[in-house]
């Protein structure tokens, strides 16, 4: 279900669907929340593309919207968002899909991983009710 989604480069406001081959975090996350039958946000968020420049978005911002939409939990269940804090680098956005995590780094490319730096993990209110 998301083998296409692995592998792709990081872009800032790269799509899949744009067919690139190019994603960026958030892109990445809504993708597969649309994949699973989830509301992705997209719209919602696009905030974070109209008022911040790459590596500006502050991290307490992200948090902020997360807990307005959601809670934190602790349950690795599909579609919840993961805020990651690597030990090097800027922090990354994933989404749960099958026990791991699937995201994207600047200067990298997209990949699942059960292996998961230090994260904070959200449910989103709406699902809930799917």
């Amino acid at each position: 279900m998301i083998n296409d989604l692995i592998g792709l480069s990081y872009e800032r406001r790269a799509r899949f669907c744009d067919n690139n081959g190019e994603t960026d975090c958030f892109m990445l996350v809504c993708e597969v929340r649309r994949r699973l039958n989830l509301h992705d946000y997209e719209d919602e968020f696009r905030w974070a593309y109209d008022d911040y420049e790459a590596g500006t978005l502050p991290i307490k911002r992200i948090i902020r919207w997360l807990l307005i939409h959601g809670e934190k939990t602790s349950k690795m269940e599909n579609g919840n968002i993961a805020i990651m804090f690597p030990p090097k680098g800027e922090i990354a956005v994933g989404v749960v899909y099958d026990g791991g995590i699937v995201t994207v780094s600047k200067g990298g490319r997209s990949f699942w991983t059960q292996n998961a730096p230090k994260l904070k993990l959200f449910k989103i209110k709406a699902d809930e009710s799917k």
